[in-house]
């Protein structure tokens, strides 16, 4: 038995409407930056521009995958000072 997923409106016209966003804000930054006198990067800018994103998208993954760890082992709820079900095991 399979189970044919489903793609509701609302999931096409999100990823539309946000698909549309990137598309008008590439397409508006890219005019400012010609736009604007003196813009010119060399290429070692670009290696720059990109390795900085590179690894600031790296970076927040990286982050959000320690926030997902750390609900996952219950570290989470500790903090807030609720038991969580691996350490009552332990106070026993």
């Amino acid at each position: 038995m399979s189970k044919e997923r489903r793609i509701s409106f609302k999931s096409i016209a999100l990823a539309l409407t946000l698909g549309i966003l990137l598309v008008v804000s590439v397409v508006g930054a890219y005019r400012i930056w010609v736009s604007m006198d003196g813009g010119e990067m060399s290429t070692h800018g670009f290696i720059a521009l990109i390795g900085g994103s590179i690894l600031t998208l790296l970076v927040g993954g990286g982050l959000m995958v320690l926030v997902f760890v750390s609900n996952r082992s219950g570290h989470d709820d500790i903090v807030a000072g609720m038991p969580s079900s691996k350490n009552e095991d332990n106070d026993r």
